[in-house]
């Protein structure tokens, strides 16, 4: 059911659910699914600033609404100019609190009223920009010092992942080559 991007170091997966959904509907399950537009993905022309802020949806550590089944919704910035390929892959940074659980997670961009000199009133367009893929993190390694207490001796090292609040996000233009991928295969 999974198709995975044919490159090992994109890490982006799509999956076609239609027979399922068709299933479930014509066994009159209700079923709740949000899609994002495919016209949401910015065009590869769109010039973004070095800094946009930047909005996911997402799970961290499996935390959500749970008695309305819903996600939770986070706000960033971009933490690498989208335009440019970070590290040469087709990614970008946001400078968030993004923690296990984001992985997957939309991201979207709020389009700006003044872009390029030029002023849009009464719009409210939101750009899908991404996927989280990973985060950064930091370890902290130190040696635990032997101490007395009342009944033994410890003695061990320790390490610490810590967070550094950067996410890294996949481009969301790669999703057309799934898409591709897909209409070859069926």
């Amino acid at each position: 059911m999974f198709f995975q991007h044919p490159d090992e170091n994109v890490d982006l997966a799509i999956c076609n659910i239609s027979e399922l959904y068709n299933q479930l509907n014509q066994g009159k399950q209700n079923i709740f699914i949000r899609t994002i537009p495919i016209e949401m993905i910015p065009a590869e022309n769109e010039n973004f600033d070095a800094i946009e802020d930047v909005l996911f949806v997402g799970y961290p550590n499996g935390i959500f609404d749970q008695k309305n089944h819903l996600p939770v919704m986070r706000r960033g910035i971009t933490a690498s100019a989208y335009d440019v390929d970070f590290n040469g892959g087709k990614k970008f940074l946001i400078d968030a609190q993004v923690f296990p659980g984001s992985s997957g997670s939309p991201v979207f961009i709020k389009e700006q009223n003044l872009r390029n000199g030029t002023l849009k009133l009464g719009v409210e367009r939101y750009f899908f920009v991404g996927v989280i893929s990973k985060v950064f993190h930091r370890i902290e390694t130190g040696d635990l010092v032997e101490s007395t207490v009342p009944t033994s001796f410890v003695a061990n090292s320790f390490s610490i992942k810590q967070m550094i609040g950067l996410g890294i996000c996949e481009k969301s233009n790669q999703i057309f080559e799934l898409i591709e991928l897909i209409n070859r295969v069926s």
